[in-house]
């Protein structure tokens, strides 16, 4: 809410003025929390598609109450958030290839489009997905024609979702993208990379990971 905050300046430069910022940091909160609480119940339909009901309850419950989706649901950070996504996004895929049911595709390749827009590390989960969608026969062997299709229905809505959310790739779609690759190609590998210090890095302190 911006109750009290008269100023036009509120519009013109958002969010610069600090107590502004803990004015409005509920509300941004409220929505990663209802966003990771809605994902641990996709979570928990999409396991009972592929396990019992008990044991999919006692999964979604040991997600619902793990530390990390706990700590990082609490703040304004990207990770608990990008962990939900690529979850649902996975498990979607894998009830597809168990269904042959298309609106699990459908679920898989959203979700994997909004992996993408959390972080982009969130890219992981499409060789993911096409792997399982590659080798999975579910019921019955699955020509290969039908594998291919599927992938390439699962990375196209992938990258509408990405394109549709990212204004961004509205208006300069090449430019975009080659700034993501030089983030991960070159200022991601550059000394300490944004942080410019050391970096704990698969058990080591360095200052290049």
């Amino acid at each position: 809410s911006f109750a009290g905050y008269n100023s036009p300046r509120i519009f013109t430069y958002p969010f610069t003025d600090p107590s502004i910022f803990w004015n409005v940091h509920w509300a941004e909160v409220l929505m990663i929390i209802l966003t990771t609480a809605f994902c641990t119940g996709l979570i928990f339909f999409l396991l009972s598609k592929l396990l019992t009901t008990h044991a999919a309850f006692l999964g979604s419950l040991l997600v619902a109450l793990d530390p990390f989706f706990i700590a990082n649901s609490r703040i304004i950070q990207m990770d608990a958030l990008l962990a939900a996504f690529m979850v649902v996004s996975f498990l979607a895929a894998l009830v597809f290839t168990k269904t042959s049911h298309r609106g699990y595709l459908v679920v898989s390749g959203i979700f994997a489009g909004l992996s993408l827009l959390t972080k982009i590390n969130g890219a992981v989960i499409l060789p993911a997905v096409g792997f399982v969608l590659l080798i999975a026969n579910g019921h019955k062997a699955t020509p290969l024609r039908w594998k291919i299709a599927s992938i390439a229905v699962f990375g196209a809505l992938s990258a509408a979702i990405f394109f549709i959310l990212y204004p961004a790739m509205w208006v300069q779609p090449v430019l975009t993208i080659k700034n993501l690759i030089y983030g991960i190609t070159s200022r991601g590998l550059t000394e300490g990379g944004e942080s410019m210090g050391d970096v704990f890095f698969w058990g080591r302190v360095l200052d290049n990971p």
